[in-house]
């Protein structure tokens, strides 16, 4: 950088420069060449840099050249005052031109300095919120070689700055190295990422799941030349959200043990028939096998009449144990029309009980979702018991439950809809929320755990009012995408 002059050096030179310029000037009134130099002290000011002391400089300067001008007057017998007074318009003229120009050129220089200083300080805070960040920043070349390593990433991998700095990226496994190389090919070619969830491995060799962000860094003309990569570790997010997961199923599980308990004096009628059947036809069998008038075909058809009974009842008991039981999250592919038809018999107890029909409308041929079985029969429960209490006490009429389904685009839907009262517009914004019942005994917790379990699988639940009477609550799910035109 070029060193300036202290603002009182200059003032002294500039001076002492002016007064022997203007002496010497009015000694040799005909040296017309001697104007010129009334720029020295203007040069000396350009050192400064001080766009004022430049002005007060050309000032003094021009000061000068007018009392040289005026001294020299009474000597014109002897001096072309006509090329003596353009001599002194044209110094006078270099001297202002020349100070503009140089105050220009430091506003200018001043600008350049002022912008590196903030560049500088830019770059240091870039450094400072780097190696600051609790995030790990990486930087990789067009080769995958690394740039940069912040103390971060030190941490949450174990491989100092040192050992990685121009090396091949170390933290991918071996079984994902075709992934990175498609990502370092679509960041390349200009693609960046936000949030997207990678899994990279550790010194020690254990794995780590990051959520990944990218940002592209140029060169002047526009090319990618280097990759920045933003890693978190989300350990323990995804630690807390399975133990969320678990819990939300322990929630669902109490749940479905608490409607399991209001079913239970029609479930002992229902499979009380069965039984009953079962012990007639076996008195029926004993009689004609102490009988000698009886045919054995008669028999053998009542024999059959039992092992159908039983395994009416065994099915009734199969069901409410596939509904009650405690399983693992797990998902699988199934007909969406068949867990509608497989749910339906749960609830035909509370249904007649509440003198209530229940219609489906499914949509043929069926499609296809990948679900977890257990919590989407939940959620049919949920909506189907809340549609058939929602229209007890109907005026001498029973109530009607209608269950949809039907495909859209890449989702299918399920309609479960009632002609009850409805809910009061003010409730309607705490619909879902846990804990918000209307039901006297209600716990508030069926509505907000269905939302879940639906958003839990990519779709959407919400209810929307009838246009006559009562409520229609909808949910979505993502159709099975191998399943093109709905599935079989």
């Amino acid at each position: 950088m070029r060193k300036l002059l202290d603002v009182n050096v200059a003032a002294m030179l500039a001076l002492g420069l002016a007064l022997v310029v203007f002496f010497i000037d009015v000694a040799t009134p005909q040296a017309y060449t001697v104007g010129v130099f009334h720029l020295l002290p203007l040069i000396v000011a350009m050192r400064t840099e001080r766009p004022l002391f430049i002005l007060l400089v050309a000032g003094l300067s021009s000061i000068l050249v007018i009392l040289d001008t005026l001294l020299s007057a009474p000597r014109a017998v002897t001096i072309d005052m006509d090329l003596l007074l353009g001599n002194k318009a044209l110094t006078l003229g270099a001297i202002w031109i020349a100070a503009l120009l140089a105050i220009a050129r430091t506003q200018l220089e001043n600008k350049r300095r002022r912008a590196a200083a903030d560049a500088v300080s830019s770059n240091e805070a870039l450094w400072a919120l780097i190696e600051a960040s609790p995030l790990a920043i990486v930087t990789l070349d067009g080769a995958g070689r690394v740039k940069l390593w912040n103390p971060a990433a030190e941490k949450i991998f174990g491989w100092q700055q040192s050992e990685v700095l121009g090396k091949p990226y170390p933290i991918v496994p071996p079984e994902m190295q075709d992934e990175f190389r498609w990502l370092q090919a679509q960041g390349l070619h200009g693609e960046s990422f936000t949030g997207l969830e990678v899994v990279r491995i550790r010194r020690d060799g254990s794995l780590v799941p990051l959520s990944m962000s990218t940002a592209l860094l140029r060169n002047a003309q526009g090319q990618v030349i280097s990759i920045l990569e933003i890693l978190e570790d989300i350990t323990q997010r995804k630690r807390l959200a399975e133990e969320v997961s678990q819990r939300q199923a322990q929630l669902a599980h109490v749940l479905r043990l608490n409607t399991m308990g209001k079913m239970v004096s029609e479930l002992a009628h229902e499979i009380n028939q069965p039984l009953h059947a079962i012990s007639n036809y076996a008195s029926a069998c004993r009689q004609v096998l102490q009988g000698a008038d009886q045919e054995t075909d008669e028999l053998a058809g009542w024999v059959e009449r039992i092992a159908e009974q039983a395994d009416r009842a065994a099915a009734i008991i199969h069901r409410l144990m596939q509904f009650v039981r405690k399983d693992e999250p797990g998902r699988e592919t199934v007909s969406l029309n068949e867990l509608i038809e497989n749910v339906t018999p749960l609830v035909e107890f509370d249904a007649r009980r509440h003198r209530c029909r229940i219609q489906s409308d499914l949509e043929q041929p069926s499609a296809k979702v990948t679900i977890d079985r257990i919590q989407i029969e939940q959620v049919l429960v949920n909506l189907i018991v809340n549609a058939i209490e929602a229209m007890e006490g109907l005026d001498g009429q029973g109530g009607e439950v209608t269950i949809r389904s039907r495909t859209c685009n890449k989702e299918v839907e399920v309609e479960v809809q009632d002609i009850g009262p409805g809910i009061k517009p003010e409730h309607a914004p705490q619909l879902f929320e846990p804990y918000f019942t209307t039901k006297p005994a209600g716990m508030g917790l069926g509505l907000s755990i269905s939302r879940s379990s639906i958003e839990a699988h990519g779709g959407r639940l919400w209810a929307v009012p009838n246009a006559g009477r009562g409520m229609t609550f909808h949910f979505t799910l993502p159709r099975e995408t191998g399943d093109a035109a709905h599935g079989a």
